[in-house]
């Protein structure tokens, strides 16, 4: 596998702070189909930019925790995941499902109660990260 620097493109700018991926507005436009802007202005909501960018790290942290339950070393694993393409790629078209999931269905990590329902990971996204390999835990 080819190494590379973390970087940022027109669909993920790379955190320095946390070390992930966070998907780009453009990448919920052109790789969703959802035009997230035009639905808050609808809300009159104060800050688009403040917003769209807060429901991006949302999905990203959604994103990281799943790749996190799979290992102790979860440095290495962003680690990986910022310099190998592949992983990358993986973990952008794993952002991309849920941010459709959770779009469609909103977010219940702010309730009280103790519910895995609304929680979730698409299924389409576990799976993507599963096979990209970046989930293996070894034997």
């Amino acid at each position: 596998m080819n190494q590379i620097q973390p970087y940022t493109d027109d669909f993920m700018r790379f955190d320095e702070q946390s070390g992930h991926y966070v998907l780009t507005e453009k990448a919920i436009t052109d790789k969703c189909g959802i035009d997230l802007r035009a639905r808050l202005s609808q809300d009159k909501t104060v800050n688009a930019d403040i917003v769209i960018n807060r429901i991006c790290c949302t999905v990203s942290d959604m994103i990281y925790s799943f790749i996190h339950e799979f290992s102790i070393c979860d440095k290495r694993q962003d680690c990986l995941i910022a310099t190998v393409p592949e992983l990358r790629n993986a973990v952008q078209k794993a952002m991309e499902y849920q941010m459709e999931f959770f779009l469609a269905n909103g977010s219940l990590y702010l309730s009280v109660e103790d519910s895995a329902i609304g929680k979730e990971i698409h299924r389409m996204s576990q799976n993507i990260l599963i096979d990209s390999g970046i989930c293996y835990t070894g034997v």
